[in-house]
């Protein structure tokens, strides 16, 4: 898993980048190489906390709780990136895709959710524990990713040619993939279940290869 974690990095990376190079001054290209550079970032984060979590009974605890809430912080992003990208497609203006106060309160929100005592619990495995602020988090979190995708299939109808791709083949993508990673992450917490919170790496892969 930590190898798939580290590929899927840079694939994200490699992908901002050659994005970004083949029109720099587009601002739909600027904004999905901002979106896979946040991804490339959780994911490091990601890979991270699966390194200290594997130590055993060498694991450095405060190490990994900074991880931990790091990624889940990074993740905070997203939605307000996904959503600049959504406008940039459709052709909006820069000075218009940074209008989004209700999304960076969003974020700010969530952030700080994450550096709450509550949002890992006091248990001895802190892998598997979380908090009440964790689940506040998980719910918002989800509530963003569904509000995007709601934004997208409502942008839809007003789109043509090569913007109307765009949005169904890298917004729905994209869109679709963070929700059902922020969902999976949550259903394996609640049922104590690793193995739904470690596919949420194979599913940001599969999504680089749909798109």
């Amino acid at each position: 898993m930590a190898a798939l974690t580290l590929l899927t990095a840079l694939i994200s990376i490699v992908t901002a980048i050659s994005v970004l190079w083949l029109n720099p001054r587009r601002l739909a290209n600027q904004a999905f190489s901002l979106l896979s550079i946040v991804q490339a970032i959780w994911l490091l984060c990601v890979h991270m906390a699966i390194h200290h979590g594997s130590m055993g009974d060498e694991t450095d605890v405060a190490r990994l709780e900074f991880w931990l809430r790091g990624n889940a912080a990074v993740v905070a992003l997203i939605p307000w990136t996904l959503t600049i990208m959504r406008d940039a497609i459709v052709g909006c203006k820069l000075s218009a895709l940074l209008r989004h106060p209700g999304w960076i309160l969003a974020a700010a929100v969530m952030i700080w959710l994450c550096f709450q005592p509550s949002f890992l619990s006091e248990r001895d495995n802190l892998e598997s524990g979380r908090g009440m602020a964790y689940w506040i988090y998980s719910g918002f979190l989800i509530g963003c990713f569904l509000m995007c995708l709601l934004g997208i299939y409502r942008t839809l109808p007003n789109t043509k040619g090569i913007r109307r791709v765009e949005l169904q083949c890298i917004g729905l993508t994209t869109g679709c993939a963070a929700l059902i990673i922020a969902s999976m992450n949550a259903l394996g917490n609640i049922l104590d279940f690793r193995a739904l919170n470690r596919s949420t790496v194979a599913w940001a892969f599969a999504a680089y290869i749909v798109m």
